[in-house]
């Protein structure tokens, strides 16, 4: 991209530019964050340390060349931000931090509770991720606009000054809100994963469990022609039925859990 323009029409198209560009790249940061996720299922599949390293290797380099490039658009943002600001432009710079918070909390309001499929949930995941990076790189962009609105207040006359305040009282307050509520988000879809892998890893327990005893029952030997053999036998199938009993009680007692 062309160094940072020094006049007010350049700075604003270059900052349209960014814009575009920043979509463009947090669409692929959540194709990214599906990449991983397949990596992590892989590794659970491969036992040679060679065919980890053919998954992880690649993988490695790819997350250091985004990391590079996420700095870098952060550090372009910054440049624009602070050429606006420098050009006496505060009121733009002003307008765009609050076009930037409004589409944030519109994403925000819009988004669904999270069913209870893991993968579901991980990929909700994914994209608050990005959601959540975009918001922790405007911290400094809140900053520097509210410095140089504290700037213009001591040196405005009454009126304006008081005019000022309260946008800069506004623009802290909205700051906040998105803040709260990208952080609610995070924690309820933790929350959601943890008990959804929770549940989803008793069921498969039960499961195999069952698949088990199905096994045991098929390979039982035949009733036995003596009372004591019969009684023994007997005794055993009825500590089978018992355990059974008790393993559907369980299922159905976390079943309700999860769905409350």
């Amino acid at each position: 991209m062309s160094p940072v323009g020094t006049d007010l029409e350049t700075v604003k198209q270059q900052t349209e530019e960014l814009k575009q560009f920043k979509t463009e790249a947090y669409q692929q940061q959540i194709e990214m964050e599906r990449l991983n996720h397949q990596a992590e299922l892989l590794l659970k599949k491969v036992t040679q340390e060679s065919d980890k390293h053919t998954v992880q290797d690649p993988l490695s380099e790819l997350r250091l060349m985004w990391d590079s490039l996420e700095e870098k658009i952060i550090n372009r943002q910054h440049k624009l931000e602070g050429a606006l600001l420098a050009l006496g432009q505060f009121q733009h710079a002003l307008d765009e931090l609050l076009t930037w918070l409004t589409h944030t909390e519109d994403l925000l309001n819009e988004q669904k509770p999270v069913g209870g499929d893991p993968k579901a949930i991980e990929i909700e995941l994914a994209k608050h991720h990005v959601l959540q990076n975009d918001v922790l790189a405007h911290q400094s962009t809140v900053e520097a606009v509210k410095k140089a609105g504290s700037d213009l207040i001591e040196s405005s006359a009454v009126e304006e000054a008081s005019n000022l305040q309260s946008k800069l009282e506004l623009l802290n307050q909205r700051w906040q809100n998105v803040l709260e509520k990208t952080e609610q988000r995070k924690q309820q879809l933790d929350s959601a994963l943890i008990q959804a892998q929770g549940f989803h890893g008793e069921v498969e327990d039960m499961q195999q469990w069952l698949t088990d005893t199905e096994r045991q029952l098929l390979a039982s030997k035949p009733v036995g022609g003596l009372p004591e053999t019969a009684r023994e036998q007997l005794n055993t199938h009825m500590v089978s039925i018992s355990i059974r009993m008790l393993c559907k009680l369980h299922f159905r007692t976390i079943f309700h859990e999860y769905l409350c």
